[in-house]
């Protein structure tokens, strides 16, 4: 058999023609002969193996299996498996079912604070839009209502960005003490 180098015409690579009726390289024969064939993907990209191929990649993965590490300790390799990984892969929830809970009992407690508390404790013209934690929101703070002061959207942000003021004029309090 008279071999030539030229372009395969199943793979398109300039390789020695081996077969001419068909105009294949070595591999490409190969795998035309070879009916047993499976096509794998691997990384968007298909290759196809042929059962000897496969075989050896069996073997290699029975070894990997059963590791010596010592003279009597074995470990097994239990391969991965990308099914397990699609069950496993559940949304981490953003907010606990205990934080979830209390913030229901906040809200509860703050919509009625709000109706009995209906004008603003600093300037004591407009209405109550927004409750004000004069201790902070911390643990059991946070539905205490003896430290929520009803304040407008305008006063609340006063006392946001002056603490000092907000301290003399006792709407904001140490969480310590």
């Amino acid at each position: 058999m008279q071999i030539k180098k030229g372009d395969c015409s199943k793979c398109e690579k300039e390789r020695p023609i081996v077969n001419k009726k068909h105009n294949l390289c070595q591999t490409c024969n190969n795998l035309r002969n070879n009916k047993e064939t499976k096509t794998y993907t691997l990384k968007r990209t298909p290759i196809t193996i042929s059962p000897k191929t496969l075989q050896k990649i069996r073997e290699r993965q029975k070894d990997q299996r059963n590791l010596v590490v010592e003279k009597k300790k074995t470990i097994s390799v239990i391969p991965f498996k990308s099914e397990q990984l699609k069950k496993q892969s559940t949304p981490i929830k953003q907010v606990s079912k205990k934080l979830s809970k209390k913030r229901g009992e906040y809200n509860l407690l703050a919509t009625q604070y709000k109706k009995d508390n209906p004008t603003c404790k600093v300037c004591e013209v407009n209405p109550t839009t927004d409750i004000h934690h004069v201790k902070g929101r911390v643990g059991p703070l946070l539905c205490d209502v003896n430290y929520f002061l009803n304040v407008c959207r305008t006063c609340h942000t006063k006392i946001e960005e002056n603490p000092e003021w907000a301290k003399e004029m006792g709407y904001v309090m140490n969480r310590l003490n």
